[in-house]
């Protein structure tokens, strides 16, 4: 009797976990649900003055766009409180402004980091840009981000396209990028340092799939630092350009531009290099 008993017991068992394995009808569960809505709050605004009364007078805490913000027809202006931080997470989001909306030049980015005076990380967006006119005319300040006069800023996980530079690290700011960065399709390049520190985080990737224009540049050799890893960026000084009146600009290429840049056509843009800085 007792080891019939064993046996029966044995075979509950297995026969338990046997139906435990297999899904019901043949189907397998569905994967568990992962959250993935950014930490913070959550902001929807409609418009550029949504969007500034916000964030343009010195904003703290940790906020996601909640929505794409397209077809905009002003500046966004993102500043944080005084010794504050700010965090801007774009949650994914898509921010685009109107060809032929701007307005002065101290109107013509999309997202313009301005006199900071506290911390700013914005993250994980994409902008698109606004740059008009001639390929080859410098349209006076249409950047997809604006960082000027800034300190302690850092981008991280984002694109930018389709402006006169990407990105502008002016006016004695500093900042630094994380993770990766797109600067592809921009007029003249995919970011602009002047008079500023830009520091590229040692496992951050710079993408530009352009073969005419760099990825980063300068105006002259003594127009700010740009910090980087030795292998990831190609450097360049450049004869016969001559941007606002400066000649030997400073050009960074990634590996991957170097290897299939097309000199003969970026020299009718800024000229052509002499030298490898390196």
């Amino acid at each position: 009797m007792k080891k019939k008993l064993v046996i029966v017991s044995s075979f509950v068992v297995m026969l338990a976990l046997l139906c435990a394995c297999q899904p019901n009808n043949g189907v397998l569960p569905p994967p568990p649900v992962v959250d993935e809505t950014p930490d913070g709050t959550p902001v929807s605004p409609s418009n550029s003055d949504d969007f500034n009364a916000i964030f343009s007078y010195g904003a703290s805490g940790t906020y996601y766009l909640a929505t794409n913000m397209e077809n905009l027809t002003a500046q966004l202006d993102v500043k944080a409180k005084d010794g504050g931080l700010l965090r801007l997470d774009g949650n994914g989001k898509t921010i685009s402004r109107n060809v032929g909306t701007t307005g002065n030049k101290g109107d013509k980015a999309i997202v313009q980091i301005l006199n900071n005076n506290g911390t700013i990380a914005v993250r994980n967006i994409n902008i698109s840009g606004i740059s008009t006119n001639d390929i080859n005319k410098w349209n006076d300040g249409e950047f997809g981000i604006k960082v000027y006069n800034s300190k302690n800023v850092s981008l991280s996980d984002l694109s930018v396209t389709n402006a006169n530079a990407g990105i502008l690290i002016g006016s004695d700011s500093n900042a630094t990028l994380l993770g990766t960065i797109d600067v592809s399709g921009n007029k003249y390049g995919g970011i602009n340092v002047d008079d500023s520190t830009l520091t590229i985080a040692y496992d951050a990737e710079i993408i530009c799939n352009d073969n005419t224009v760099p990825a980063i540049w300068k105006d002259s050799a003594a127009d700010g630092t740009v910090n980087y890893e030795p292998g990831t960026l190609v450097e360049y000084t450049i004869s016969g350009s001559s941007i606002d009146g400066k000649n030997g600009q400073v050009w960074y290429l990634t590996p991957e531009q170097d290897a299939d840049f097309n000199w003969e056509a970026a020299a009718g843009l800024q000229g052509a290099p002499t030298t490898d800085a390196n």
